[in-house]
């Protein structure tokens, strides 16, 4: 019996270090090319003025705007703060410890409640759930308040004790502060338990009860009620007082303010999730759908605000796709709390041959987990004419490579540029590159002129380059709406490309900038490149039979067939197939990465009779 207890806290210490390692490399990625970097600008902006911004601290021209982000300011500092501390490798370290946090809070509340090997499956689902919203960025921070808030109003309203409620308070000022989660998510969970104490004091009412449950009953629905307006109250405790209280609401209900339902239908995150329908990598969601809504329906305890609380999450998330992480943990929570009150301990423990189902289904974690690691171990990507490994980059390379050729060559002033590139132009080249778009939509009739023109760049293009004075474009052809842009700049003498970098492709107004060599005549090579050879493609297939992608490369890193090598899939979209082909087989020659395979194998597809 010692020997099997002592197996068992060794498979359980082993399998919670295996996991742990597992979610720091699962989160231990290169920062994105998103709003992080906007972000970090605003936080770096406040920490040397000492201060709060008012007005827009990144205008395009010289205009004068009111600040639209007064609930992320400390969202913005706390990241600022690490890059100052740690750099920027230390940014990716916090983002892992800071999951690694997130799920082992979800693990310490499951634990006494789920079999060990259960709940070690149960949190790789939660983390596959939550990876969807993991951007360095304030809202990250849901993740952590949304369940410390679930927690306590779970213990008060099994215990009544008003302790839990008494932090609830100072947990939604905070958050208030770092995201508007904090008036979103913490106010809709303070609401959902009220209305479904209130439901449950109703009730009482129409059945036979003693007077000790309806004393019960209307004591939590009082200290709710109470709680709540503390905690609205709180939402005055903020740097820009009255104005940061009122802010949420302002958003909210008056359409104009800062035009949030125009920008909405702009914004995929703001879009509803219909994706996670026409794909299995999404399985995850409707696993813990099925779990939490499976709990609720095998339950004999009735609980009225698990029901409300697996509702809301799921009409919320199916509305909006930025609601994943509280769908997941709203998900997860319901299954805890429901799986207790199903003792479902108890009937694990009876289980015929258990611990043959506990080897297996560690054997099964373990070889998944290994999988897993391998794969994130060995991501690489190909930059330059070199193979890098991911776990070394800082950051996106082919970004800051185009943000750093724009500033070395003084090719400097207002960028047109693609959204997600914005943010790290603020961060590495403001005030010399002036970014059109950065994330923010602090602007809409700029965004709209950016939307109109970039649909009918024939008749629109024109007005909005005089308009604005734009004399560098910096865009995705990987984006229809951008690459429409792109194609209509290449008929016109008056443009030039200049570079081509990964997913970015870089046009300059012609006679505008004093460009060095290779920047000047880049256009003129890709033209004189631009059909491939019946010997470029025999040269491909050679090279692409010689560096022959093993089943295990393709398990390790698996490539859906319509990904293809960035580079190449850039230069072909914007008409250079034979600059492209060329990409392709130097990509081959440095590597055998399946991304580049991919990319072979959709050139030569349109050609099956190349032997």
């Amino acid at each position: 019996m010692q020997v099997t207890y002592t197996t068992q806290r060794s498979l359980k210490r082993f399998f919670l270090l295996f996991t742990g390692l597992f979610v720091f490399l699962y989160f231990f990625n290169p920062i994105e090319t998103e709003d992080v970097w906007w972000h970090l600008s605003t936080g770096r902006w406040i920490i040397e003025h000492w201060q709060l911004p008012h007005v827009d601290i990144f205008p395009f021209a010289n205009e004068t705007t009111p600040w639209s982000c007064h609930n992320e300011w400390l969202g913005s500092v706390i990241l600022y703060s690490v890059v100052k501390l740690f750099g920027l490798l230390g940014l990716k370290v916090f983002r892992s410890l800071f999951f690694i946090l997130a799920v082992g809070i979800l693990f310490r509340y499951a634990y006494k409640r789920l079999p060990f090997s259960l709940l070690i499956i149960f949190s790789l689902l939660v983390i596959f759930g939550i990876s969807g919203r993991s951007f360095l960025k304030p809202d990250v921070f849901n993740i952590f308040f949304i369940q410390l808030f679930l927690i306590n109003l779970f213990n008060y309203e099994d215990s009544g004790c008003r302790r839990y409620l008494c932090v609830l308070p100072i947990l939604i000022c905070l958050w208030f502060n770092i995201h508007l989660g904090g008036f979103v998510y913490g106010m809709s969970l303070l609401s959902i338990f009220i209305l479904s104490a209130g439901i449950q004091r109703l009730q009482l009412n129409f059945r036979q009860s003693n007077s000790i449950e309806k004393i019960d009953a209307n004591r939590k629905v009082k200290h709710l009620a109470l709680i709540i307006l503390i905690c609205l109250a709180s939402f005055i405790l903020n740097p820009y007082g009255i104005e940061g209280f009122l802010y949420p609401f302002k958003v909210f209900l008056i359409p104009d303010y800062i035009g949030f339902y125009k920008f909405a239908s702009t914004i995929q995150e703001n879009l509803s999730p219909w994706y996670i329908f026409k794909s299995f990598s999404y399985f995850y969601y409707f696993v813990l759908f099925v779990l939490a809504s499976g709990v609720l329906f095998l339950n004999k305890k009735n609980n009225l605000t698990l029901i409300i609380l697996l509702t809301f999450s799921s009409i919320a998330f199916l509305c909006v796709g930025r609601n994943s992480v509280f769908f997941t943990i709203v998900c997860a929570y319901v299954f805890i709390v429901g799986i207790k009150d199903m003792k479902f301990n108890e009937f694990w423990q009876r289980l015929p041959f258990l611990r043959v189902i506990e080897y297996v289904l560690y054997l099964g974690i373990a070889f998944f987990l290994v999988i897993q690691i391998s794969s994130i171990w060995s991501k690489e990507s190909y930059f330059n004419r070199q193979v890098l490994n991911n776990r070394f980059l800082e950051s996106n390379p082919y970004s800051k490579d185009v943000i750093e050729l724009l500033i070395r060559n003084n090719i400097t002033g207002p960028v047109f540029n693609s959204d997600s590139l914005g943010g790290q132009m603020l961060w590495l080249g403001y005030p010399s590159l002036r970014p059109f778009r950065d994330g923010r939509n602090n602007s809409y009739e700029r965004c709209n002129d950016a939307l109109v023109a970039m649909s009918f760049p024939k008749e629109n293009w024109l007005s909005l380059e005089k308009r604005y004075n734009i004399k560098i474009v910096v865009l995705r052809p990987d984006i229809s709406l951008e690459r429409n842009v792109l194609n209509y700049l290449s008929t016109q003498s008056a443009w030039q490309l200049i570079a081509v970098n990964g997913t970015l492709a870089v046009y300059v107004k012609r006679g505008e900038f004093i460009l060095p060599k290779e920047l000047d005549g880049f256009e003129g090579f890709l033209k004189s490149h631009k059909y491939f050879t019946v010997n470029d493609l025999h040269t491909l297939k050679a090279l692409k039979k010689e560096r022959h992608v093993s089943r295990i490369q393709q398990i390790l890193f698996p490539s859906a067939d319509n990904v293809v090598y960035s580079d190449f899939f850039s230069l072909y979209l914007l008409g250079y197939q034979g600059a492209a082909v060329q990409d392709v087989i130097e990509a081959l020659k440095v590597g055998d990465r399946p991304e580049v395979h991919n990319a072979a194998n959709f050139i030569l597809k349109q050609f099956p009779d190349i032997k």
